[in-house]
């Protein structure tokens, strides 16, 4: 009984929510974590709860149901959009949107932290400057170091 332009205006109701995509479909996110998706047909809308509310949920409609392995045992609740009554929808974004809110915000990638470090720090000036790098001609005048361990030969007794 709920179209997915509803349950997409439900989930952008909450604080901070915005909505992008990830693999063809919406997706719904606060806090810089996924709380809830639309699936492309938008059909099946998915809250990310934790198992017990997932519990809660399943036993107050059969909406409900948890998502195929692994992530439902997760707590990743989807709703027959066909099925579920908007203040059913609205209470499972709304508790998917406070779990997303109580986990820590998730890092930056390490590489893009590790570049904002580099153009951010100064060298110091009571440290030594760095070595400069080898001419390539000294490095290719090196030997190549020898591999440590020969491929082992397994034989079949027959």
């Amino acid at each position: 009984m709920l179209t997915g332009d509803q349950f997409r205006a439900l989930a952008l109701s909450l604080p901070g929510a915005i909505e992008g995509a990830h693999m063809g479909h919406a997706d719904f996110r606060a806090n810089g974590r996924v709380f809830a998706s639309l699936d492309a047909a938008e059909e099946v809308g998915v809250a990310i709860v934790t198992p017990s509310q997932q519990r809660k949920l399943r036993q107050a409609s059969p909406a409900f149901a948890a998502a195929a392995g692994a992530w439902g045992k997760r707590g990743v609740t989807t709703l027959a959009l066909a099925m579920v009554y908007a203040d059913m929808a609205a209470a499972a974004l709304s508790m998917a949107w406070e779990c997303a809110m109580a986990q820590e915000a998730p890092r930056a990638h390490a590489s893009k932290a590790a570049l904002a470090r580099k153009a951010t720090t100064k060298p110091k000036p009571d440290q030594p400057a760095k070595k400069p790098a080898k001419p390539a001609a000294k490095a290719a005048a090196k030997p190549a170091a020898k591999s440590a361990k020969k491929p082992r030969v397994v034989r079949r007794r027959g």
